[in-house]
């Protein structure tokens, strides 16, 4: 806050040095790791500790703690462990929100949620650490119809708090052209995990740039629970052709309809000179693509064979434009 104050000029009666070392400080705390095992692992880990869940679907009071590595909960069918699971999700929701937004909501609690013997409100209270000094609580609330005193909102004061500290660390490193931080990884595999949606309309034949290619895109939906396989054969390429940008046959079209333009058509009509001009535009932007086309061509290694090692009847997967279209394969 004090960083963020002294950056907005406003005066908060402490000298610059002392300022930027609080903030050196807070980058020191987000960033460092420890070796074990030859795998780099964050000193100061986000963790939720514990889930205290009252009148909350089919729980009147449940308790529960995690362990910081791994945590297993083993129950028959309708025993409650998707209502966990669900519970969870909605409070990281949150966190990834706030990471991606200031303001940005998470997923609250809907009518359904409240126990069916519930006469006041559901609650869904954790207490969620990072590293060993910083624990931070969180209530989510649903009140029941006919409740006089349910204007109560959720505590998410010092949530939104958590996901500051990442934002603000992270956005103030780049701008002063440092390293970008480590940020958390949320994934939820619901019961609908497998409920493949494709929302998604696109021309597969023209995709060639990731507008912003942000990090924070993948907070996009990482908590909604059922996959969506458009986004990622959409993103996937996209990924392919940003590591084989001046291979591409998109490339090599825009070459030919730039030459076919300059020789055979009238560009002082302003209409046909602005396309002829947007097609050199995007001719460029994809030769300067090639500059980094090794730092995307290490994030689809990456990609592919995770996807590999994973899943044993597969043992490549690659964009195929032998048939004139782009075909994920």
């Amino acid at each position: 806050q004090l960083y963020q104050s002294d950056r907005k000029g406003e005066d908060t009666g402490l000298e610059a040095v002392l300022i930027e070392k609080y903030f050196q400080n807070c980058v020191e705390y987000l960033s460092s790791v420890k070796n074990i095992n030859g795998i780099e692992t964050p000193v100061n880990k986000l963790h939720i500790k514990s889930l205290n869940l009252i009148d909350f679907r089919k729980f009147s009071n449940l308790k529960m703690t995690f362990d910081e590595q791994l945590t297993v909960y083993i129950g028959s069918n309708g025993a409650g462990k998707t209502s966990i699971a669900y519970s969870i999700a909605k409070t990281l929701s949150w966190l990834s929100a706030g990471l991606e937004k200031e303001g940005k909501h998470g997923k609250p609690l809907t009518k359904y949620d409240p126990n069916i013997n519930c006469d006041h409100r559901a609650e869904v209270h954790s207490k969620i650490s990072l590293g060993k000094s910083i624990i931070r609580d969180t209530s989510l609330f649903r009140y029941v119809k006919g409740v006089s005193d349910g204007v109560e909102t959720s505590y998410l004061e010092e949530l939104r708090e958590l996901s500051d500290l990442y934002r603000v660390i992270n956005d103030s490193q780049k701008k002063l052209k440092k390293e970008e931080i480590n940020l958390p990884l949320f994934a939820f595999y619901s019961v609908e995990r497998s409920h493949l949606k494709s929302n998604k309309s696109f021309n597969i034949e023209k995709l060639s740039n990731i507008d912003s290619n942000s990090r924070f895109d993948a907070y996009e939906g990482a908590l909604d629970g059922a996959g969506n396989f458009g986004d990622f054969l959409e993103w996937f390429l996209i990924l392919n052709n940003l590591a084989n940008p001046a291979k591409s046959k998109e490339l090599k079209e825009l070459e030919e309809q730039i030459a076919s333009f300059e020789k055979n058509v009238n560009t002082d009509d302003p209409v046909l000179k602005k396309m002829l001009d947007d097609k050199k535009k995007e001719h460029k932007s994809i030769i300067e693509l090639s500059d980094n086309s090794q730092f995307f061509e290490k994030q689809l290694a990456i990609v592919k064979k995770a996807i590999v090692d994973i899943t044993p009847s597969v043992s490549d997967i690659f964009v195929d434009r032998s048939s004139g279209r782009a075909e994920l394969k």
